[in-house]
């Protein structure tokens, strides 16, 4: 084993176990923001907003910028969405819990794609020339 295979054998623990620790602080800080908000506190549309997009924005590190940021802001989208339409539709909405809903799935998330992501290198997308193509039929004639 080279010194450069375990420098990246290492540094894929540490950065799941870093990344899974950011995670569950997020939880904290929802729980606890959603638990003692006044209803219309900015810290609840910042924990609403910011742990969803950190959960898909940390764990996909290997997509390009922009795929990475469409991504992302999908993500906190469907979920807001779904939290609240389905709270409603069940009768249990609150803000609290809606905090605390939207933070608990956003970390089931994050630590998901964290764990089931892999170590290789950034994705790229493929140039025109690498794209294996079948051959036209005029070139086969």
């Amino acid at each position: 084993m080279t010194q450069r295979s375990r420098g990246r054998a290492t540094a894929r623990p540490r950065r799941t176990v870093l990344s899974v620790t950011s995670a569950l602080v997020a939880l904290v800080l929802g729980v606890s923001v959603g638990a003692g908000h006044d209803g219309h506190s900015l810290a609840v549309i910042l924990v609403v907003l910011l742990v969803p997009a950190a959960a898909v924005w940390v764990p996909t590190r290997r997509l390009e910028p922009l795929p990475r940021a469409v991504l992302t802001l999908g993500a906190v989208l469907v979920l807001n969405t779904l939290v609240a339409e389905l709270m409603l539709a069940v009768g249990a909405w609150s803000i609290t819990g809606g905090v605390v809903v939207v933070t608990g799935v956003s970390v089931m998330v994050w630590i998901g794609l964290e764990i089931g992501s892999g170590s290789g290198e950034p994705i790229r997308s493929a140039s025109p020339d690498a794209l294996c193509l079948p051959p036209s039929t005029k070139e086969m004639s």
